[in-house]
């Protein structure tokens, strides 16, 4: 593997693709010490935090932004993940990464970690293009109507054991690097929304596993419900509930749709999503909580219902989590905090500035 300032060469006589690889190839590090400690670490690490979560998701695998420490001192970061990974490996490998550095170089004012499929920088100076970056990070218009999937009959096991059949149709809800989202229909008419996991992902099967066996447990108004499972060959399927508004994000910071969610609404919104934490804190073995808009589905009457909670993916990371891999229930809460931030000023955790880099929204609500 050869690495270049702004470029890398990978070649072997075994196939890697789609496989992530957590091997180490460079670290550089800036010697010199942060000014302001405690203020320089705790902005990055709510600017980790926003790149770890929103790379993963772009469509290019990149992310980048900056965070203002003083009124003179910035820290600009930049995370990048080889573009044929799942969303979660590309999410486990720059945590990875992050977690090097802060073994190696904490309180320094730059490091840039390289792994195999993944690095992370960051630095006291604008050390990328501010819109070569935007236009990495922009996602493309997608194509009218929506993609499309051959319509297909699949015996599933439902959450009372009873086997039923379930017709896939062509509306293509969601699609990522870990699933594909579907519209299908029950025997009896009901819509459902079908998850298909794809065969490429590294994780699909213990995804598939973890989710079976803790959904079928947790019932509660504000989470999702699991209606039955499928495995046939390669074929994997979990079926929810249909929730006809679609997700949080969608709605939120959508400029002509974000209007419809009055004061009272989003109040509404970030009161039953608190429910739903509470409920999977106190009454499941969750660890790993998911909250984002992108995980929030909101049904006919607009109440809010927590999404893809089991999977191995991360909501928005807590500082003390993104740089030392310190996991508790407060980081749901910090989780929590944030996407409470984007329901109130109808922005993303990272957003583009009329001029100059991406900015993240904690730096722009203190």
């Amino acid at each position: 593997m050869l690495v270049y300032d702004d470029c890398l060469m990978r070649h072997s006589a075994e196939s890697f693709f789609g496989a992530v690889d957590m091997s180490s190839v460079v670290t550089w590090v800036n010697k010199q010490n942060a000014a302001e400690q405690a203020q320089f670490m705790l902005r990055l690490g709510a600017l980790m935090s926003n790149l770890i979560e929103t790379a993963p998701r772009a469509p290019q695998m990149f992310a980048a932004g900056s965070a203002a420490v003083t009124t003179s001192v910035s820290i600009y970061g930049m995370a990048q993940c080889t573009r044929d990974l799942a969303a979660d490996d590309c999410n486990r490998c720059l945590t990875s990464v992050l977690g090097d550095i802060a073994k190696c170089c904490d309180g320094k004012q730059g490091v840039q970690v390289i792994y195999v499929s993944c690095s992370i920088r960051f630095e006291v100076y604008p050390f990328y293009n501010f819109q070569a970056a935007e236009a990495a990070m922009s996602s493309p218009a997608p194509a009218p109507g929506g993609g499309s999937v051959n319509g297909s009959d699949h015996s599933t096991i439902g959450s009372n054991g009873k086997n039923h059949t379930v017709r896939i149709r062509t509306a293509l809800l969601m699609s990522i690097p870990v699933a594909v989202a579907l519209l299908g229909t029950l025997e009896n008419g009901q819509e459902i929304a079908v998850k298909r996991l794809s065969a490429t992902s590294q994780q699909g099967q213990v995804e598939m596993k973890n989710e079976v066996v803790l959904l079928a447990k947790l019932q509660h108004r504000n989470l999702v419900r699991l209606l039955g499972c499928c495995i046939e060959q390669h074929e994997r399927l979990l079926v929810y509930e249909f929730l006809s508004n679609n997700s949080l994000d969608k709605i939120l910071f959508d400029p002509a749709r974000q209007q419809h969610l009055r004061w009272g609404l989003r109040h509404k919104i970030m009161e039953g999503i608190g429910r739903g934490l509470l409920y999977l804190h106190e009454d499941s073995r969750l660890t790993i909580i998911p909250l984002k808009a992108s995980n929030i589905l909101l049904d006919v009457d607009m109440n809010p219902k927590i999404s893809d909670f089991g999977l191995a993916k991360l909501g928005y990371l807590a500082p003390e989590y993104a740089l030392h891999g310190i996991f508790s229930t407060k980081s749901d809460v910090f989780s929590y905090g944030v996407l409470i931030l984007e329901i109130v000023t109808g922005r993303r955790n990272t957003f583009p500035q009329d001029s100059g880099p991406s900015e993240d929204l904690l730096t722009y609500a203190s």
